[in-house]
């Protein structure tokens, strides 16, 4: 039987599929309700398109993040929506948000890991602690103007934020959550251990940031939508490089469903219910 994680994000919904030892994205849906309370109407409509994408008797399970946090009648709204369809469903902590980022990402590469989501930032050092920041891409938007048109952007002030915001003593990392697809799909070339080149970025990052938001929705690997935390996303990276001190970084596409799903191979057992 495979098996799939809907995670309930405050970026996207996204649908994830295990089969034997392979994960995959299957399906992401791209909305924004921690900005725009119109989303959380589209909830049920959202969550049965994903779900007319796993096989009927596939065992689904889901979880919720920083936008069933901060809200919680969206999280009651997420919980009922599941419910209905016979989904277990859970909003998780950021502990746990980091706990799941670390259990993907393991302990191979001894990298700090950067989890960053729409309303939260997870940091995993490779040292041992983490660090929970209360702020994500949507907040950024919201502060910054990073969504709209490029000469309304605040980019610098964004800049001095994360400098505040984002904690010192980093040291080289791992940024989880597609980047690496985003990446490769814009034509930055990865170096032999899957490594993004500091200054490759930083071009990229500043071609980007010139882009009207139609002309980068129109170069999303993804769903229509999820390039509007694009450059939200690119500074938090700047900003980690910076305090890092690195020349490089590695980026992943593995995220919190990843670590969902490895923990139930380890528990050897799936936790959800049959959808059929």
């Amino acid at each position: 039987m495979n098996h799939y994680v809907i995670d309930v994000g405050s970026r996207s919904i996204k649908l994830h599929r295990q089969s034997g030892k392979d994960v995959s994205l299957t399906a992401i849906r791209n909305w924004d309700p921690i900005n725009d309370a119109r989303d959380a109407e589209r909830l049920d409509q959202l969550l049965a398109h994903l779900i007319t994408e796993a096989d009927r008797a596939a065992s689904i399970r889901a979880i919720g993040t920083a936008a069933a946090r901060r809200n919680p009648e969206l999280a009651a709204a997420i919980g009922t929506a599941c419910e209905r369809r016979g989904l277990p469903y859970e909003t998780i902590s950021q502990a746990r948000e980091a706990d799941l980022i670390r259990r993907a990402i393991g302990s191979r590469r001894q990298l700090d890991i950067i989890n960053t989501g729409g309303g939260s930032i997870q940091i995993v050092h490779a040292k041992g602690g983490t660090e929970l920041i209360e702020f994500g891409i949507s907040d950024l938007n919201a502060m910054f103007g990073l969504g709209r048109s490029p000469e309304d952007r605040r980019i610098n002030a964004a800049r001095r934020f994360l400098a505040d915001g984002l904690p010192a003593g980093l040291r080289r990392f791992v940024y989880t959550g597609g980047e690496k697809r985003y990446l490769q799909s814009l034509g930055i070339r990865l170096d032999s251990r899957g490594f993004c080149r500091a200054d490759d970025f930083r071009a990229l990052a500043r071609r980007l940031e010139t882009l009207t938001q139609d002309e980068l929705d129109r170069l999303s690997p993804f769903d229509t939508g999820w390039m509007s935390g694009a450059i939200a996303s690119n500074l938090i990276v700047e900003a980690c490089l910076d305090l890092s001190g690195a020349d490089r970084f590695l980026p992943s596409d593995l995220n919190i469903a990843d670590g969902v799903i490895a923990g139930l191979a380890g528990a050897g057992s799936t936790g959800g219910r049959t959808h059929g």
